[in-house]
């Protein structure tokens, strides 16, 4: 009932609604799982949520990413569009929140770049 009334509410009023939930114990990272093995049905109550939600994110932050502050955000959920996995550098004493995800510009080779013999 809760996801619906969410559901009801944004679209009487034209307004996102941002909800949380915690995962399952299938969702733990740990014990065998990885942050891959994360899906929509590792979510609390999630036939609600997955009917209901139009973008529905996994934040992950294992114990190393921990170490590094950084959080990944897995999109398990996307109605409308194509989202890719981000990786943010997690600065919560200081309230700054970077992207750190990889793109392909940080790996080409630029023209003036000294090339290599193999």
């Amino acid at each position: 009932n809760i996801s619906r009334a969410c559901k009801e509410t944004a679209q009487i009023y034209k307004i996102p609604i941002i909800a949380t939930t915690q995962l399952n114990r299938a969702g733990d990272v740990g014990r065998g799982r990885t942050s891959d093995d994360i899906t929509l049905a590792a979510i609390g109550y999630s036939d609600a949520i997955g009917q209901d939600a139009d973008v529905v994110l996994g934040l992950i932050r294992t114990k190393d990413m921990a170490l590094c502050n950084e959080l990944r955000i897995k999109p398990l959920k996307v109605r409308e569009a194509a989202m890719d996995e981000i990786v943010l550098e997690w600065d919560l004493h200081g309230m700054r929140f970077t992207d750190r995800t990889p793109s392909l510009e940080d790996f080409s080779i630029d023209s003036e770049d000294e090339s290599l013999d193999f």
